[in-house]
């Protein structure tokens, strides 16, 4: 074969806008460093990547993807979202039968993704149970439309919301000791994992109720 036939036929990876590398085997020590190379040479312009059916455990690389909007990670080994790349424009994702699991830190990092309107998770531990399932999602995923195909209605925004507002108007400043305390600790654990989760060091979150006269010490 002639030089320009090789060229012709060798992919041009930095001009690549949509990859399909799914059904090969690339979660192989073998294969991962190749699979790396390919998307840090096409991460400026990468616009879809499909890596399903990989056995991935974890994303094969950290360059950032400016332009990506669709990520199918579709039957793969992850047990955490924690690797996945930076993609602020992110749109669509699948995670369909992975090994996510209901906890707070499995899916914290789709709150990296403020464009995320659409995600796939589906035959995960994390989707066993249906109504903790849409509030983990909800929480990590705030501007989520469609869930696994179906319209998503999110009503963990406006319990965040809630929550702020009954704290800082109920009351009026130094009317209860110890109460500036209080409305810390509700932004921190409003914000750092869904109510009725189970936190990482245990024990289950809720929002307090006070009556008109409580002292908080």
């Amino acid at each position: 074969a002639s030089g320009w036939e090789d060229e012709a036929a060798a992919p041009v990876w930095d001009r690549s806008e949509y990859l399909n590398l799914s059904y090969q085997g690339l979660g192989s020590p073998y294969q991962l460093p190749e699979l790396q190379g390919v998307i840090n040479q096409a991460s400026k312009v990468l616009v879809s990547l499909k890596l399903a059916h990989n056995n991935l455990s974890s994303f094969p690389s950290r360059v950032s993807l400016p332009n990506l909007r669709l990520l199918d990670l579709a039957y793969n080994s992850f047990s955490s979202l924690q690797t996945l790349p930076t993609a602020r424009r992110l749109h669509s994702l699948s995670v369909i039968s992975n090994a996510l699991p209901a906890k707070a830190s499995a899916v914290r990092r789709l709150q990296a993704y403020p464009k995320l309107g659409s995600l796939s998770a589906l035959a995960n531990p994390l989707s066993k149970e249906p109504n903790s399932y849409k509030e983990l999602v909800g929480w990590a995923a705030p501007r989520l439309e469609q869930l696994d195909g179906k319209a998503f209605v999110n009503h963990w925004v406006p319990v965040r919301k809630t929550l702020t507002v009954y704290f800082l108007r109920s009351f009026s400043p130094g009317a209860f000791p110890g109460l500036e305390g209080w409305k810390r600790r509700i932004r921190e654990d409003s914000s750092s994992a869904p109510l009725g989760a189970q936190p990482e060091g245990g024990g289950v979150l809720h929002p307090l109720r006070l009556r008109e006269g409580t002292v908080l010490r």
